[in-house]
């Protein structure tokens, strides 16, 4: 039985309870980004909205093709385009993007419905670091 296949077969009998501490990794968001939702009110985003909640992660999606911004990122919310990273602050986004070095990710951190359209959706782009303890668990674990 591999690890995979064992792991399996103690979530399904006994529970995640029944998992080590030691197997489960633990992350920190790393903010690279705090920005408004740019074009917000002219998407389905205003529909959209009551269905919105803090913490929804939102999907990137690079546009290098569009023809108003070659480093325009669209945001996506379950599968819909509600706006974009605004122009200012898409480059280095982008790029990083492109390149695939590392997984970026984006979420809703702030709604406020009451607030003017573009100023309904605050999201932040961020990208997931291991913290450090586990490992060193991990590690003492396997000595």
């Amino acid at each position: 039985m591999n690890r995979a296949s064992f792991i399996h077969s103690l979530v399904d009998g006994a529970g995640l309870a029944a998992i080590p501490k030691h197997w489960v990794k633990h992350y920190q968001k790393v903010y690279l980004l705090q920005c408004f939702v740019r074009g917000f009110r002219f998407t389905n985003g205003e529909a959209l909205l009551g269905e919105m909640k803090e913490g929804t992660i939102l999907q990137l999606v690079r546009e290098p093709e569009n023809e108003h911004d070659c480093f325009a990122i669209a945001l996506h919310f379950n599968k819909e385009r509600i706006g974009y990273i605004p122009r200012e602050s898409n480059e280095i986004i982008s790029r990083l993007l492109d390149s695939g070095i590392m997984e970026l990710h984006s979420g809703i951190t702030h709604l406020e419905p009451k607030a003017r359209a573009w100023e309904n959706v605050h999201v932040g782009g961020y990208l997931l670091k291991e913290k450090y303890g586990t490992i060193r668990q991990r590690q003492s674990v396997s000595q």
